[in-house]
């Protein structure tokens, strides 16, 4: 699911003048997730990346065995975000303060879905950003299922 949703995007991001990298190792563990909602959280990363990437950037798409699960990065080189917001940043409505954010369109609702689809697939969200440097941000999933998935009455 990642490397099709990765390529599905691959035009849109080209056409604001970045360059994507998809970097998807063929060995990894089959996980527990609905495709269509992890789908959904990719394309929101991703064009966020896109969307707020400096012109003539780069849009990276990494997925890595990682210490406590299955790791997905999605990262950018762009207006990044202040250390002050990055807790706010997956509140329902939050947008950023600054100006080069605030030129752009958004709800600020994005995040907040991300966030709860992430979790409900038992993971987590992190992101790691400085202003004027970019963000990643970083998706732990837990190669098992989370607790009662599958449970029936």
């Amino acid at each position: 699911v990642v490397w099709i949703t990765a390529e599905a995007s691959r035009e849109a991001i080209e056409s604001k003048g970045h360059v994507l990298e998809v970097d998807v190792p063929d060995d990894l563990p089959p996980l527990w997730l609905d495709r269509e909602a992890i789908s959904q959280v990719l394309i929101n990363l991703i064009s966020n990346a896109a969307k707020y990437g400096d012109e003539g950037g780069w849009v990276r798409v990494k997925v890595r065995v990682g210490i406590d699960g299955i790791d997905l990065m999605v990262s950018d080189r762009g207006v990044g975000i202040a250390l002050e917001e990055q807790d706010k940043i997956f509140e329902h409505f939050f947008r950023s303060s600054d100006p080069n954010v605030r030129k752009k369109k958004g709800t600020g609702i994005g995040l907040t879905i991300v966030r709860y689809i992430v979790e409900a697939h038992g993971g987590a969200i992190t992101v790691d950003s400085a202003p004027k440097q970019g963000s990643t941000f970083t998706i732990t999933f837990p190669i098992e299922p989370p607790e009662g998935y599958g449970a029936t009455d």
